[in-house]
Order: structure tokens, then sequence, then C-alpha cells
């Protein structure tokens, strides 16, 4: 019976290289993971760090193995005979032996693309198009530098010199010249051409991009790698439980992707801030606030009343962080953060007054402002009382992006 790569277990599963890295190559596959809900793509299923860093189950049975490989820019475009790319066809070269006419194609991802200057050894594109029109006797020429290479190659898989041949006919680059950060502009963009999400805010695409990617974070790192053991699956229903689970965990479908886009529909995580907050890191005290407040005219009571606000609207924030994941929780700072920083500044600029103490009239204004918008968007705020609305207008106080006065120094 033959034994497909999706029902058998991988023991030698590598670490991520860097966060960074590691954060390109699971954003790549959440690109990826966009065609299981295309009505036009093969895509069945798409396994995270199991065998390839990615492996796609096409409909009709099919495998299509990924390795993303990733370096700075300024150490230019791969080579053939780079370390991480001669790994990658080995590789490559085991796994279609291990599977034999599993694959339909093999993939290699960069972020700095191939050489491919001229016709020579160093242009892997041009090898692989050598396979493909099976001109085996170019690839093969006595004391060619590819004879030597795919000699090195077939000995470290273990195979002869026409598996490696065959293996290179099966490679697709795939490169473009990015900065590590870019592939997460790239998610966006490919999800604002998906018809359900076309003229969603920036807000709404970020935050289903950051829910995509843990979901793939979360699939490409199992814990207790150390207590799986290399097992075949002999049926759909597997006998082992845990070999089973492990499998289930490293899986994204079609339904994890709509899941995630319509979770993020429905709630309103809608408003995005540029500079996005440390919830961790809230301005310290409250004597700025005090001593803006105090220019504004406004009374102690009032100020002490924002210092009680401020400290539990903090406390309110903090918590999130330990019920939601953090890229939630932010979200939802960012949105009330906005929210209040825009009223706070049309009270600001309708009883601004470069001569008079206009800080009470404002902050009269504001309170008004801010019991209306929660009356009528209460889900705006998800479980926010009206005093942790306060409560950020007097964070905001403190961090000097709110003033109850003219502008001055403080010292």
């Amino acid at each position: 019976m033959e034994n497909p790569p999706d029902k058998k277990l991988n023991s030698s599963d590598k670490g991520a290289e860097t966060l960074k890295r590691f954060r390109y190559q699971i954003t790549y596959s959440a690109i990826l993971s966009l065609s299981l809900i295309d009505d036009n793509s093969n895509t069945q299923e798409i396994f995270c760090e199991h065998h390839e860093d990615v492996l796609i189950k096409l409909t009709n049975g099919k495998f299509v193995g990924v390795q993303v490989k990733t370096k700075d820019l300024d150490l230019g475009p791969f080579h053939t005979s780079d370390p991480e790319i001669e790994k990658t066809i080995v590789r490559f070269v085991k796994l279609d032996s291990e599977f034999e006419n599993k694959f339909s194609f093999l993939t290699i991802v960069s972020n700095t693309g191939f050489y491919c200057t001229a016709k020579t050894f160093k242009n892997l594109s041009y090898l692989i198009d050598l396979a493909k029109n099976n001109k085996n006797d170019e690839l093969l020429k006595n004391r060619s530098k590819s004879k030597t290479w795919i000699k090195k190659i077939s000995k470290e898989a273990k195979c002869d010199e026409r598996k490696v041949i065959s293996v290179l006919s099966k490679i697709v680059l795939k490169g473009k010249k990015a900065g590590l950060d870019y592939i997460t502009s790239d998610l966006r963009e490919r999800l604002d051409k998906i018809y359900k999400l076309c003229n969603q805010t920036f807000g709404v695409l970020n935050s289903i991009s950051e829910g995509l990617i843990q979901k793939h974070f979360n699939a490409s790192s199992l814990l207790n790698k150390h207590q799986v053991t290399e097992s075949f699956l002999s049926s759909t229903t597997p006998k082992d439980g845990e070999i089973n689970r492990i499998l289930d965990s490293k899986v994204i479908r079609p339904d994890d992707i709509w899941g995630i886009i319509n979770k993020f529909l429905e709630e309103p995580i809608s408003l995005f801030l540029k500079d996005c907050p440390d919830l961790n890191s809230f301005p310290i005290g409250t004597k700025k606030l005090e001593l803006k407040m105090d220019a504004g005219g406004i009374s102690y009571d009032n100020i002490k009343l924002q210092k009680d606000n401020k400290f539990s609207a903090e406390n309110h924030f903090v918590s999130w962080v330990y019920k939601d994941n953090t890229n939630k929780a932010e979200g939802k700072y960012n949105q009330i953060q906005l929210i209040i920083r825009n009223e706070c500044q049309e009270a600001h600029d309708e009883y601004f007054e470069e001569s008079e103490l206009f800080g009470t009239k404002m902050l009269i204004d504001t309170r008004k402002r801010l019991k209306n918008r929660y009356s009528s968007e209460k889900g705006s705020f998800f479980d926010c009382k009206y005093e942790h609305l306060m409560g950020m207008a007097a964070i905001l106080t403190e961090e000097c992006t709110v003033w109850w006065s003219k502008k001055f120094e403080i010292k």
C-alpha cells in the first residue's frame, strides 16, 4: 500500500532559525492557504511544518512541497551551490523517493530571488529547464560543474543521478526581491482581492492577516515534538489517537480560513492605528495629567476622578491580554484609543480659546460625547464601561496626546 505524506509523521521537523524568518515562512503559508477558498483552485488542504515548510494536498490526491528560503537582501540572490539550496534539493529528492509518484511539483520560495543573469551552473533555473527538456547529456557532461553537483546531491540523497534530474524537473522557483517585512503587506493585498473583502478598511484586513498568521503559527509550532515517532497511518481512521491529533493540528482547511475571515468581519475591530501601543507600557503616573488639567482650569475633584478612571482603565485593558491573544487585545485597544482621541480633539477644537481657561467646558463636552457614543455604539467598546472610556482620555492626557488648555512645555 502506498504511503501518502499526509498520513505519515515526519520526525525531522526543524525549528525556526529566527522569529522574523519564521514569521516570513508562516505568512507565506497563510498566503498559500487563501487558495483553499478560491473556487478555481485545486488545493484541498495545507499542512504546516510537515515534511516540508508547507505541504499542499491537491484535490487529485497529489501533493506540492514548498521550502521557504530567506536571507538579507544585501547577500544577493541564491545560487545553485549555496548550502541552503543544496540541502533543499537533497530534501526534495529524499521526499520524492519516499513518496513515489505523490508529488506534482516542488517549490522553492525566496525573498531575494535566484541568480538568472547568465545560463551557467550558478543559475538554478537554467538547470531546471535542462531537466524539464530532457537534456540529460548536457547536465551530465563530463567534467562539467553540473555533473559534479548532481553527483554530490545523489550521494547525499543516496540515489542515482537520474533521480536527481527527475526531481529537478519538478522544481518551481518563486522569488521576489523584497525585505522580510514586505510579506505581511503582500498578504493584506491578497485579502483585498477576495470578493467578500473588497473595500474593507485597513484595520479589518490587518486583523484578518494577523488572525491567519496566528493560525499558521500554531499549526507550525507543535509542542512535545520529541514524543512523536515516525509512524505510517494505514487507513483514513488512524488507530493511534495521539498521532491523529498531531496531524490534525498541522492542517489548514477551507473552514479554518472562512472562520477567521468571518470572525473579524463580525467583530468591530476595524479601526487601526499606525503606531500600535504596548499594553504593558502605559504612561507611568499622573503628573502630566494633573499639570495639564489644572492649566485648563479643571477642579481638583475632577482631576482626582480622572486619575481613578486612568488606573481603572489600565487594569481593564491589561486584563484583555490574559483573556484574549495579544493581537486581539491590541486591536480592541487601538479602536477605543482612536475613538476617544477623535472625540477629545473635537471637544478641544469646539472650546479652544487662546486667552481663556476652557478645560472645564471641554471636559463637560467630552463626557457628553462619550456617553452619547457609548449609548448608540456600545458594541464598538467591547466590554468597557463608560468610566473606562474616560480613563482612556486620561491615558491620552498623560501621553500628551490630549490637551485641556493651550499647549505648554512640561519639565
